[in-house]
Formats: C-alpha cells, structure tokens, sequence
C-alpha cells in the first residue's frame, strides 16, 4: 500500500474553494478535520515504514528462534496498521463525498 493515501484534502482542487469558504465563515472545524486525517494519513506511511527497516534489520539476527517470533510480531503489527489505514481511506472517501454533495 502507498505511505499516503492520495493527494492531501486541502490540496485537492475540487475542495480548496470550500475550504476557503469555510475558513472565511469561522467553520474551521471542517479544516482542522482535514488536516488531521491528512495527518494520520502520514503516520501510518512512516509506521509502516518503521516496520519494512524493523524487518530488514530482523533478518540480521542469528537466533533463528528469535527472529521467527519478533517477525510475527512486526507482521500482525503492520497487517493492523494496514488494517486502520484502509479505514482511513474509508474515511476520506466518506469525507469527500460529504463535501462534494455539500458544494
């Protein structure tokens, strides 16, 4: 999966005119909702880039019994990161729908 998600909300031409319709109106609730899940968008990319470096450095240890384990671990880690990360694409999607039918 991509680190990020697609194209930033706030960045997204459909969205920029209501976006600054919003924020000339006070609504920036809406905005800081953007940016926060633009944001976690951003975080699971760096985690499960954390977790690739984990593994590639896993395989550097000799104990075959340890290794074994702690790559379970980082792949039930990074099956749930992956989990949270296509409901966050849910999310975006739920988002943008909302928006658009709102413009």
């Amino acid at each position: 999966m991509k680190s990020t998600l697609s194209v930033p909300l706030k960045e997204q031409e459909n969205l920029k005119e209501l976006f600054r319709i919003l924020d000339e109106k006070g609504l920036e609730k809406l905005t800081e909702l953007a940016d926060y899940i633009d944001s976690m968008d951003q975080q699971f990319g760096k985690v499960l880039e954390e977790l690739q470096t984990v593994k590639q450095q896993l395989d550097q240890i000799q104990e075959k019994g340890i290794r074994q384990s702690a790559l379970k671990v980082v792949a039930k880690v990074e099956g749930k990161v992956n989990d949270a990360k296509v409901q966050l694409a849910v999310i975006k999607a739920k988002f943008m729908d909302g928006v658009s039918r709102t413009l």
